[in-house]
């Protein structure tokens, strides 16, 4: 027995405007989760680039401080060397 032919639906406007709707608002809802995940992302690395150079700036006031204290040790040495 041969197969009754399917008549093509075409959408009428309401539900061609129907499904534009139902994808924009899920594409909406996307792209809020997105956002709102870029930002959070965002807020990681400044928070991890703020520790990193708050860290190295501590590296290097330890360094200097160290190495100011040998040259002052040096100095008061060779001031005691060269007194009479």
């Amino acid at each position: 027995m041969a197969k009754p032919k399917r008549k093509t639906v075409v959408p009428g406007p309401d539900a061609l405007r129907a499904a534009v709707e139902q994808t924009f608002e899920a594409t909406v809802g996307s792209v809020s989760e997105t956002r709102e995940r870029a930002g959070q992302m965002v807020d990681q690395a400044v928070g991890a680039a703020r520790r990193e150079a708050s860290q190295r700036t501590d590296d290097a006031r330890k360094t200097s401080a160290e190495a100011a204290g040998k040259m002052s040790r040096f100095f008061k040495t060779l001031q005691r060397r060269l007194k009479p």
